[in-house]
């Protein structure tokens, strides 16, 4: 069994192309070109050009709606957590 890399969530607001979302897309790309983590993208708020970006470069990445979670019952925010969980574990 091949040794897997550990996982570095790397946490932005939105996937979205803002200062902090390229920002966390160059410390991604550093991380995978050092070759001693997995870099996840997850972002906290909307959908956006950014996961055309990810996709391209071959990153993970995964979408977490804190509103949705906040907002919603008690299986749609188990639901959200498991997705989340199901993502970085892959």
């Amino acid at each position: 069994m091949p040794n897997k890399k550990p996982v570095f969530l790397i946490v932005i607001p939105s996937f979205t192309l803002g200062g902090t979302e390229r920002q966390g897309l160059a410390f991604a790309m550093a991380l995978r070109h050092k070759g001693n983590f997995e870099p996840v993208l997850l972002g906290l708020g909307r959908q956006g050009e950014l996961v055309e970006v990810l996709q391209k470069a071959g990153l993970k990445y995964c979408h977490f709606d804190g509103n949705d979670f906040m907002n919603g019952n008690s299986r749609k925010r188990a639901l959200a957590l498991f997705a989340l969980l199901r993502t970085l574990l892959k």
